[in-house]
């Protein structure tokens, strides 16, 4: 084996990895060499997982360190939805932002943009707790932009969230524009109509 990932907490092992991925993963190659560069990979946890591999790696099938780490090759959170607890006590709910598919990506101009959704698997209608005060629980769709795919930015870009203090939002399209990126957020029970 060249590399894994995986959660645990020993080295190059991964603390936040703590929910299913069932979803296969997106294999990019950007540079089009004929070699993948960047891996995306999408939890049950409403996580996106980025690994830049475009690096030369340490052959580590011919070795012998029996080592499955890769230094050159960085690994992060790339995207992280937050959890939304409803109500209070024994009757309290946690939603989690499911992404069961892979996300779709194109690049553009050395900016690479990554659209996912989440969704629910046992309750496939499911349009939001009808108990909830506020929409955070509601499953979305996002569209996101990674202006550094390599991962060779230093400092390395923050882990894109929906509640950055530093978001501006704009108005229009009821999204959010980032520094990294646009996060297009879906509404509850609202019809949308397009002007001409």
């Amino acid at each position: 084996m060249l590399a894994e990932k995986k959660f645990g907490s020993l080295v190059d092992n991964q603390a936040s990895m703590l929910f299913s991925t069932v979803a296969t993963a997106s294999v990019l190659d950007l540079n089009t060499d004929g070699f993948a560069d960047t891996i995306y990979i999408v939890s049950m946890g409403g996580q996106v997982y980025k690994w830049s591999i475009a690096n030369p790696g340490e052959d580590r099938i011919n070795d012998s360190s029996g080592l499955r780490t890769q230094p050159n090759w960085p690994f992060k959170l790339f995207f992280q939805a937050a959890p939304v607890t409803i109500g209070n006590g024994p009757g309290a709910v946690t939603y989690y932002k499911n992404f069961m598919f892979p996300p779709a990506a194109t690049y553009v101009r050395g900016k690479l943009y990554l659209a996912f959704g989440s969704g629910e698997r046992r309750n496939l209608p499911f349009a939001g707790d009808p108990n909830a005060t506020e929409t955070g629980e509601n499953n979305r769709f996002y569209v996101v932009m990674d202006s550094d795919p390599f991962e060779n930015a230093s400092p390395v870009l923050a882990t894109i969230t929906e509640s950055r203090p530093d978001r501006l939002q704009w108005q229009r399209l009821g999204g959010y524009i980032q520094q990294q990126g646009l996060l297009l957020l879906g509404r509850r029970r609202r019809e949308v109509r397009h002007q001409r």
